[in-house]
């Protein structure tokens, strides 16, 4: 970097902004209470504010004045710290949206006077080799992310893991049995076919990994390497786009920090979680016009779940319109028979969401569409039918404040991309998030913190790769297009930095939360362990849903609230961990049915056991 002798005024504002904002991240890191306590400031000298903040003013001014260019990073860099922390510490996606604007406006304004501060030294141009390498890291830290997260939260034994013990007993007598059932599915308990409830054949993938290993944390790996993994195709389509390497590892850092991404797969496991992959590697061989590889990803991203199917018709749709631009223009061969297998593929994955939902809807025990609706309807019919005739339902259903927020997690990390000029065709594949997501009335559906919000990455990130190779400029070119090229850089920054922002918000599968857990209550946590590995394997147990994932590979465990009359009954008595659900279920209700004391540790575990 360049000395530059000659004095730029510009930077003062900047140096004193930088200084306030670091004084301000001082006081609240030192500062025992939370910063939105009206207290807050009650025991701290102005006085002594004021002095670190002219002080830090004053050391950000006088290494600017050497290295100007330092003054216009030292911004974003310093809003970005204080944004992070404070969303952390507040918890709140308000806070998390508010620092977004604040730190897009200083990256935008920063990156802007730093191109104009002149330096003669070589620039360092991102290679091939360093983009991989790059990539790598970053989806090697988000590998270990994900599997920390859930390795800790499986020891802490949290309610959320229970979705993972549900799918732990589904592979464990899948891989014993070959038939997808459950006793954990059904609100009776009784065993059920996980066919009458989803659609998932993609399941029978996982049976020999899970055979290998039958254990719930098999479930976290499989899951954290799904999502990481996603990178590999996201990259060979940039290249294949030919982005130049800074805006693949822009784009690839996006993927893995996007909250619906990392935030869903830290949670607990899902099958959807696989959707993202096996849908970047169709857009892939899609891209290529490459019909036998397209043809087994669409089959496999289809047997994931029958919600997929909709990606599917979309995706389709989209390949449709594009290779009809490429026969008008060239009249390529490969375009026309692609053009024909995207029209093929959008109808059979039509086809296949309606035998889907017929068949589940037909079940009575599957498919709630009232997530897609407004009142008990029976068939798909009557979904879209209800869709068409009554806007001011999905109006009212799409706009409620709860909405309002999951949308803004799920675009604005990916807004400022997008609001440069992408695509013409791109916007029919905002449709599946659409129904799937914004639309419904089911929590799930409309959260950050579940599964069926991860596909949506895989829109994201693909309109964005279009947007990217659109409006990309090589840096060799005149000035005159040297500002699109600037355009485009500032706002993949911004997305990143709003993604960690909102990621910074959820208050769900912390790490440090789960530490802390461990820390507090290690004691408790190793009795409750001991315990459950006193029950024998074979036995037929109920139990908490905090405890479900470790005693998931049995054939036959089921929650507390079915009341099913089994051999053993664990009941998880931590005071803040109990369920709402499930706190009727008391020893004294299991005594009253005829249980006894078996293990009882106060304020943590009980069994019961019924006599034969």
């Amino acid at each position: 970097m360049q000395q530059n002798k000659n004095f730029n005024t510009k930077i003062i504002p900047f140096s004193v902004l930088s200084g306030y904002f670091l004084s301000a991240f001082i006081y609240m890191a030192v500062n025992q209470s939370s910063f939105f306590e009206t207290d807050f400031s009650k025991n701290i000298s102005i006085g002594v504010f004021i002095i670190i903040f002219l002080v830090s003013s004053a050391v950000i001014l006088g290494y600017s004045s050497i290295y100007p260019k330092l003054a216009f990073i030292s911004l974003p860099v310093i809003c970005t710290i204080l944004g992070l922390y404070s969303s952390y510490v507040s918890e709140s996606m308000y806070v998390a949206l508010a620092f977004s604007v604040i730190c897009g406006a200083a990256i935008y304004f920063s990156s802007k006077l730093c191109t104009n501060e002149p330096s003669s030294k070589k620039k360092f141009v991102l290679g091939s080799k360093h983009t991989v390498i790059l990539i790598s890291a970053i989806a090697f830290i988000a590998l270990i992310y994900i599997i920390v997260s859930g390795v800790l939260r499986y020891f802490t034994f949290g309610s959320a893991d229970y979705n993972t013990g549900f799918y732990s007993q589904l592979l464990y007598i899948m891989s014993h049995t070959g038939i997808q059932t459950s006793t954990l599915e059904a609100a009776s308990g009784n065993l059920l076919s996980h066919f009458a409830v989803h659609i998932s054949p993609f399941l029978y993938l996982l049976v020999p990994f899970f055979a290998v290993a039958p254990h719930p944390i098999t479930l976290v790996c499989l899951q954290a390497a799904a999502v990481t993994s996603s990178v590999i195709p996201l990259y060979l389509i940039c290249r294949n786009r030919k982005i130049t390497p800074v805006y693949t590892v822009c784009l690839c850092a996006m993927l893995l920090i996007f909250p619906a991404s990392i935030i869903s797969a830290s949670g607990t496991f899902s099958e959807l979680t696989f959707v993202l992959p096996l849908l970047l590697w169709f857009i892939l061989f899609a891209e290529k016009r490459k019909i036998l590889p397209s043809a087994i990803f669409a089959l496999l991203t289809l047997s994931v779940h029958e919600n997929a199917a909709i990606y599917m018709i979309c995706f389709c749709l989209y390949f449709m319109l594009d290779t009809k631009k490429e026969i008008k223009n060239t009249e390529n061969v490969a375009s026309k028979k692609f053009f024909v297998f995207s029209s093929v593929t959008a109808l059979f994955s039509l086809i296949y969401l309606i035998v889907c939902i017929s068949v589940l809807s037909a079940g009575n025990v599957g498919l709630d569409l009232t997530p897609y609706n407004y009142a008990s309807y029976s068939s798909l019919a009557d979904v879209v039918k209800n869709i068409i005739v009554n806007p001011s339902g999905v109006i009212q259903s799409a706009f409620t404040s709860n909405k309002l927020m999951f949308i803004l997690s799920l675009l604005l990390p990916a807004l400022p991309v997008l609001f440069l000029k992408s695509h013409k065709h791109s916007s029919i594949l905002f449709i599946p998030p659409f129904v799937l997501n914004i639309i419904t009335q089911g929590t799930g559906n409309s959260s950050i913190l579940f599964a069926s919000s991860i596909a949506v990455t895989a829109v994201l990130i693909y309109i964005s790769v279009l947007t990217v190779s659109e409006n990309q400029v090589n840096q060799t070119v005149p000035s005159s297009n040297g500002t699109r090229h600037l355009l485009l850089l500032r706002a993949a920054l911004v997305s990143i930095v709003c993604a960690l922002l909102f990621n910074s918000a959820y208050t769900q599968y912390r790490i440090g939360d789960s530490v802390n857990i461990i820390a507090e209550h290690g004691e408790q946590n190793k009795a409750i362990i001991d315990v459950i590995e006193r029950i024998p394997d074979n036995a037929a147990v109920s139990a908490s849903d905090n405890f479900i994932s470790h005693l998931a590979c049995r054939p036959h465990i089921y929650r507390l609230r079915n009341e099913k009359e089994t051999g053993y009954v664990i009941i998880d008595l931590r005071e803040y961990t109990r369920i709402s659900a499930e706190e009727k279920y008391t020893i004294e209700y299991y005594e009253n049915l005829g249980y006894r004391t078996y293990i009882y540790e106060e304020n943590c575990i009980a069994v019961m056991v019924k006599p034969s």
